[in-house]
């Protein structure tokens, strides 16, 4: 009975001496879990605002990398407001893959779509912002959402506008920039022959055209002597800048039979297409074989100023002889036009909406209503929203490509369809 009183004394305060030592492990096992609560907290707002802002994106018909980035920050912050999210989300990055590019998706079949896909992350605020007994606990959350986008499979005509004035000699990314234009245009019509490739003709094939410009545009005309022709759509074009005031009220009289044939403004025999110091280029009218475009393409070099709204009007005669329900222009300018007062007259005098009314106003072989857009893609250079050939394009479909690979990206995007519907991957 002793012994045990004894044993009990030597035994007071062991469990005060246990429990100090444990302290230091409760505290830490105590703040991992509070900060681990913090940042799964973190993570579910993340993962709810990413779900929003790739949905948003979605919507965006500009296809700009930059404007959807802002887009899609914009709403994650808004969505985590109140927890420092302006501070701490400092990855935020979103792509959009064609359907070309995507090997989920069948180009071919009727459930075609466009993917966008957004990756955030970031470390969020600690609610113990110094060390607790000797500890300190920091993480970093991420999350990934996807948003689809399904296109239309009906066949399109597409007419590309593209600039073959002087200064596509030059080098633009480390390219001469006629060599990646006719690797661009190569790459399209192969795509859009491939996405039509397995319907029957008449039943809606894909259509490409290239229409080439300088000052001017050319074609080739089955006539003796006079094989390759040089069109002009406005007879004052090429007078200098400070003559136009004179010509300006000759505008609408062009303007009112810009959709006519025009006679040629200069032959040429067929002889100096091997000429190597003749600059030929000339319109490919619409064709369904990518093949035809590239051996076309391959022939054509470089000449003259910009004059971008010659080429726009002759895209316009050759839609006027499409069949497809979806009609795009597509500029593909490197430069501003030589002369831009006449364009901006010609803006101004309603000459872009009157081809878009125009093309509108036909049937394409099916009997649906025609779409009719024009788009404009200006590379090498900064095309202002207040320039001729911008305000000429349909709204939101203006755009500066910063790369070669955002160059074919913004065009991929064009000739999408617009009326797409959403589709929200988890």
């Amino acid at each position: 009975m002793l012994y045990q009183l004894i044993s009990r004394k030597k035994q007071c305060g062991g469990a005060a001496v246990i429990t100090m030592l444990m302290l230091p492990v409760l505290a830490g096992v105590m703040l991992f879990v509070m900060e681990s609560a913090q940042l799964l907290r973190a993570r579910s707002a993340l993962g709810d605002a990413s779900d929003a802002a790739v949905l948003a994106v979605s919507t965006l018909k500009n296809d700009d990398t930059k404007e959807r980035r802002a887009m899609a920050r914009s709403w994650m912050e808004e969505a985590v407001t109140g927890r420092g999210a302006n501070a701490w989300l400092d990855r935020v990055d979103i792509d959009l893959l064609s359907c070309f590019e995507n090997p989920d998706c069948d180009a071919r079949s009727d459930n075609g779509f466009e993917e966008l896909r957004l990756v955030v992350s970031g470390q969020p605020p600690q609610w113990f912002q110094s060390r607790v007994a000797g500890y300190s606990i920091s993480g970093s959350v991420a999350h990934s959402a996807r948003a689809r986008r399904y296109v239309d499979s009906g066949a399109k005509d597409v007419y590309f506008v593209a600039d073959f004035s002087s200064s596509m000699d030059l080098y633009w990314a480390k390219q001469r920039k006629i060599t990646m234009l006719r690797n661009l245009l190569n790459d399209m019509a192969q795509q859009l022959e491939d996405e039509t490739e397995d319907r029957v003709a008449g039943d809606g094939k894909n259509t490409i055209a290239v229409i080439p410009y300088s000052t001017y545009t050319m074609e080739t005309r089955p006539e003796p002597g006079k094989e390759i022709c040089s069109l002009i759509q406005i007879p004052f074009g090429l007078s200098p800048e400070e003559e136009y005031q004179r010509h300006w009220d000759q505008l609408d009289d062009a303007l009112a039979i810009m959709f006519q044939a025009k006679p040629c403004h200069r032959t040429y025999p067929a002889r100096l297409m091997s000429d190597p110091l003749f600059f030929p280029f000339f319109t490919v009218p619409s064709t369904t074989s990518a093949q035809v475009i590239k051996n076309q393409l391959a022939k054509m070099k470089p000449d003259g100023e910009t004059a971008s709204y010659e080429g726009i009007i002759r895209a316009a005669q050759e839609a006027m002889k499409g069949k497809n329900p979806i009609r795009t222009i597509i500029v593909l300018s490197d430069g501003a036009d030589t002369n831009s007062n006449l364009h901006r007259a010609m803006v101004e005098a309603g000459y872009c909406d009157t081809i878009r009314e125009v093309l509108e106003n036909q049937d394409s072989y099916d009997g649906k209503p025609v779409r009719a857009s024009i788009a404009v893609v200006s590379f090498s250079y900064a095309l202002k929203p207040t320039n001729a050939l911008a305000q000429c394009a349909d709204k939101g479909k203006v755009y500066t490509a910063e790369n070669v690979d955002d160059l074919r990206r913004k065009v991929v995007s064009i000739i999408k369809d617009d009326s797409a519907h959403l589709y929200r991957k988890p």
